[in-house]
């Protein structure tokens, strides 16, 4: 009995399906796309109207150079370095009883938090400055001392001063061995270190 009842179930389902497919209208109500010369073979042209006119970006540097004041007053010019900047803010929140959410009690924004890519190239310094097929060892040496000797930064590029920023701390150095022989690349993480005036008042 068992059997003979899967078949007789699938029957009715197909007949019910057979039903509803008959009941089905065309989709298009308008006359078909004429395909008439579409074996063609297809033909580029130039855009009317260039996305980038390359013309404008001659003679302009597109990363936007990153300068570095040490405490002892050198200036070091990062021409490869890429910036990601961000800031929260300090709030306090607290429970109350019966009250689904928090009560929120704004304190303040935090430091600006920055997150510096640094690409060192190697060159050649006495001979026109010229790309070399050589390790940048003295380079990225250089760049260590200046970012790990502890003391605040000042710098100065036309991002992080829409930003407002002026002074950091190097808080994280890292690196990873690239595969280029000639090139480093280095990660900076740091935070905004800008001078505050502090006043009290005696009672």
């Amino acid at each position: 009995m068992q059997y003979r009842f899967v078949p007789m179930v699938l029957t009715g389902a197909a007949q019910q399906l057979k039903g509803r497919l008959y009941r089905l209208e065309a989709a298009r109500k308008t006359a078909a796309p004429d395909w008439t010369g579409g074996d063609r073979m297809m033909q580029g042209g130039m855009p009317v109207s260039p996305l980038t006119d390359v013309a404008a970006w001659q003679g302009r540097y597109v990363l936007v150079p990153l300068n570095l004041r040490t405490s002892s007053g050198r200036v070091v010019t990062l021409a490869d370095a890429v910036v990601r900047v961000s800031q929260e803010a300090d709030i306090v929140k607290t429970r109350m009883a019966g009250m689904d959410g928090t009560v929120k009690e704004y304190v303040g924004r935090g430091d600006w938090q920055l997150e510096i890519i640094i690409g060192v190239q190697a060159i050649d310094e006495d001979g026109g400055h010229q790309i070399t097929d050589d390790y940048p060892d003295q380079q990225v040496a250089d760049l260590r001392r200046i970012l790990t000797d502890g003391s605040t930064l000042e710098v100065q590029s036309p991002f992080l001063a829409a930003f407002g920023i002026g002074r950091i701390v190097v808080t994280r150095l890292a690196a990873d061995q690239d595969t280029a022989s000639n090139y480093q690349t280095l990660r900076v993480d740091a935070l905004s270190d800008e001078d505050y005036s502090l006043t009290g008042a005696e009672y």
